[in-house]
């Protein structure tokens, strides 16, 4: 079982103050998940990780910052998607007004926070 622990890979993708308070949190709860930071989901740091990191993360969470559009919104997953098809996609928002409830739920994602 501890293995299995051991064994589990998140990325988080947010703004630093953000990403690192998530991180703390997680840490503190479980110390022996791998916690991967990354400020924007751009494919340039994502196959810098994904080369420097060979092992697969089982969960994304992205924390989305107000002013994504829903074009780039799109866009972000599906390369999240192709980048790491067996990993689980959680979207965090901080304000619900931003986008329509409709799109939230229609959006390719495992969770939605």
């Amino acid at each position: 079982m501890s293995q299995l622990i051991a064994n589990k890979a998140i990325l988080i993708i947010g703004e630093k103050w953000q990403a690192q308070a998530l991180t703390e949190q997680l840490k503190r709860d479980q110390p022996n998940w791998r916690l991967d930071l990354s400020s924007r989901s751009t494919e340039a740091e994502e196959n810098n990780i994904s080369n420097k990191n060979k092992l697969k993360y089982q969960l994304i969470c992205w924390l989305l910052q107000d002013g994504t559009t829903t074009e780039t919104l799109s866009w972000e997953l599906n390369q999240l998607k192709t980048r790491e098809p067996e990993a689980a996609l959680l979207l965090i928002i901080n304000s619900s007004g931003f986008f329509k409830r409709d799109l939230l739920l229609q959006l390719p994602l495992d969770g939605l926070l």
